[in-house]
């Protein structure tokens, strides 16, 4: 005899799978739709989404291809600057510099009011200015000279970086000293170097690593943090290393840092996650010697640290870890995010979305 199935049995099915589609829209809702009244106003700018666009304290700065310009945390033109065609610029702690190959200039990053300007005989590379001294490179990539600046334009330094490739350098110690991290490639094994200078007068100290690559530099006050592939040290700036400081983060990436503040905030994630089209689910929060784990409600594409809080982006939402704290709180956003220039001072979120450039205020 056939046998039939009990019209009871089917109803029991169809109950479950009507529970579990309902509970999947509710995770769902929960997911696009927390927070919504509080993820603030979203605001145009008149800034196109080709533009270079960085942040500047409360607001952004940006070059579109002839000038320079800032808008102020309400969207507002603080200032213009004609920068010219195919130039670049960098944003430093103190002001802007901005080059093409063969001229020069520093800006006054709250007037917009040139500090100093002039042509070089010699292809400038990148720039950064400080808050007492600028430092500049030029030359080739093979074959750099960096030239330290006062902000004033009188030139008190010199120092030939041939064979090194520069991977980055900067200021510390409330500006007083400069760092320079290099990668040299020529002998069997590559050999990453961090060397600190006062300016005008002596080498202070220099960091050699042979073990694994560096690829980010960090300061604590006067201390000196060299970020690698499998640990964090910790120096003095004469390159002595402080060894009851080192922290392992084998298999973790430095995906975001806080920046000028003294004792910053940083994001790291899995490694696996760090990279290109990979989606970002946990994150390691690092400030000095202490550490916490987050994991973030659903994938972000893009982490930000602005003012001890972690900010994480994805699609039309925002998750937000507060200062001490391991809890996300996820809300919706206005708008589509194509991508994210960052979180201004203010707790805006600069973001591009479709041809528009857009100011996003935060909870």
């Amino acid at each position: 005899m056939e046998k039939r199935t009990s019209p009871t049995s089917w109803a029991v099915v169809l109950l479950i799978v009507l529970v579990c589609v309902g509970i999947a829209a509710i995770g769902s809702y929960l997911i696009t739709h927390a927070g919504r009244t509080s993820a603030g106003t979203c605001t145009p700018t008149n800034v196109r989404v080709d533009s270079d666009v960085r942040i500047l304290g409360e607001g952004i700065v940006y070059y579109d291809g002839a000038m320079i310009g800032a808008l102020d945390k309400n969207g507002v033109v603080k200032w213009n600057y004609s920068a010219g065609i195919n130039a670049e610029y960098n944003v430093g702690p103190g002001g802007i510099a901005t080059w093409t190959t063969s001229s020069l200039s520093f800006i006054n990053k709250y007037t917009g009011d040139t500090l100093y300007s002039s042509v070089t005989t010699m292809p400038v590379l990148s720039a950064v200015v400080g808050p007492q001294y600028a430092a500049v490179m030029l030359g080739s990539e093979s074959a750099a000279q960096m030239r330290i600046y006062e902000l004033t334009g009188r030139e008190i330094d010199q120092i030939d970086l041939s064979g090194k490739t520069v991977l980055d350098y900067g200021f510390f110690s409330n500006g007083a000293l400069l760092w320079v991290m290099a990668l040299d490639t020529s002998g069997s094994v590559p050999m990453s170097t961090i060397t600190t200078y006062q300016p005008g007068k002596s080498t202070l100290g220099s960091v050699t690593e042979i073990e694994e690559v560096l690829y980010r530099t960090q300061f604590q006050d006067s201390r000196l943090k060299a970020i690698g592939t499998t640990h964090i040290k910790t120096y003095d700036y004469t390159g002595t290393e402080i060894q009851s400081e080192r922290k392992l983060i084998y298999g973790w990436y430095v995906q975001a840092v806080e920046e000028n503040v003294a004792d910053p905030l940083m994001a790291l994630v899995p490694v696996a996650q760090a990279e290109a089209l990979a989606e970002i689910r946990d994150v390691k929060l690092v400030r000095g010697n202490t550490e916490r784990v987050v994991r973030m409600p659903f994938p972000c594409d893009a982490v930000f640290c602005q003012d001890d809080t972690l900010y994480g982006f994805a699609d039309s939402a925002v998750m937000i870890c507060p200062p001490g704290s391991t809890i996300v709180s996820a809300y919706q956003l206005p708008i589509h995010i194509d991508r994210v220039i960052g979180v201004t001072d203010s707790k805006i979120a600069v973001i591009e979305s479709g041809s528009v450039v857009y100011y996003v205020t935060l909870p």
